[in-house]
């Protein structure tokens, strides 16, 4: 009986958690499309006036693709063929006007994606960029039904199509780490990849998107020519040319949420939250210094009401 209630009860729980990630979901999309319609009548509006829109460049990245999600990728890379233009990860440079490019990248060197996801990109001609982690090949990371690919698969995906970059040696979070286990980190992981491809691999990509000032400029020194992140970049190293903010994308995507994300919408989105958060703490902080005012007020009038009935007669 007892068990019974423990499986309802997690059963419970995962609804729970379920719901709440559907409604953030939702309420992104909703934002998104508030400034996608903004964005394009914006864009509408200075074709009419003849000022041509700057072009926008996206990096999105992926993590695996399973066989059964393998359609649904497809569509996706369909759907950024007709709304964009593959790049390649050395072409971040400044866009032509009114053009949108869209860049594809994957990270850790799953199997699944380079058997499901792969060879949609081949057939389509969309180039790809991997970053992989030099010295944990085969690694399962706890994954049940799939592993990071070995050394020969590596070698294997030579071709125009596929770039190499590095992902660290082990996986580590930089930002955990001291500056030696860092260095080691990047040094070790791109002169392996070096090695192993005849390359010189100059691509880096932080893991857990997890990336500070330090890391960045030890990521600098060790010789990479660009750094990439994830959609949480803060906007002042977002806008530094050597890294690179990101978007997440998966293959279980609503359609409408890939979309807002191959038109970099969800840059605006992301600071949206980032102006929500500050107003939250803001909100929060003025309720505490309020609240420890009127608690030290009230312990002021309660030592003063105290004081009085102690000494009835001061006043005389």
């Amino acid at each position: 009986m007892v068990k019974q209630d423990s499986v309802a009860m997690k059963s419970k729980e995962n609804q729970l958690r379920q719901y709440q990630s559907t409604a953030k979901r939702i309420i992104k999309v909703s934002i998104g499309l508030l400034i996608y319609v903004f964005d394009e009548v914006l864009g509408f509006i200075k074709r009419m006036m003849k000022i041509p829109s700057p072009g926008t460049s996206v990096t999105i990245y992926y993590h695996q693709v399973s066989e059964a999600e393998r359609d649904r990728f497809a569509k996706q890379m369909d759907h950024l063929l007709r709304w964009s233009q593959p790049g390649r990860t050395n072409e971040l440079g400044s866009t032509a006007p009114e053009s949108r490019r869209v860049i594809v990248t994957a990270d850790d060197g799953w199997l699944s994606f380079v058997e499901n996801a792969l060879p949609e990109l081949q057939k389509r001609n969309i180039p790809v960029t991997m970053f992989v982690v030099s010295h944990r090949f085969g690694d399962r990371f706890g994954d049940p039904v799939d592993r990071l690919i070995t050394e020969a698969e590596l070698l294997s995906l030579r071709g125009e199509l596929v770039t190499i970059g590095s992902h660290t040696a082990t996986h580590a979070r930089l930002t955990a780490e001291s500056d030696l286990e860092i260095q080691w980190e990047l040094h070790e992981s791109r002169a392996r990849l070096s090695h192993l491809l005849k390359a010189d691999v100059r691509l880096f990509c932080f893991p857990f998107g997890a990336h500070n000032d330090e890391s960045v400029n030890l990521c600098r020194s060790a010789g990479y020519v660009r750094a990439f992140g994830a959609q949480s970049t803060p906007p002042a190293q977002s806008a530094d040319a050597f890294l690179i903010e990101r978007v997440r994308v998966d293959p279980t995507d609503w359609p409408i949420e890939f979309h807002l994300k191959l038109m970099g919408v969800y840059r605006g989105v992301l600071s949206a939250a980032m102006l929500t958060q500050q107003a939250r703490a803001a909100i929060s902080a003025a309720f505490s210094r309020m609240a420890s005012t009127v608690v030290s007020r009230s312990l002021q009038d309660h030592n003063a009401r105290a004081s009085t009935d102690r000494h009835p007669g001061a006043d005389f």
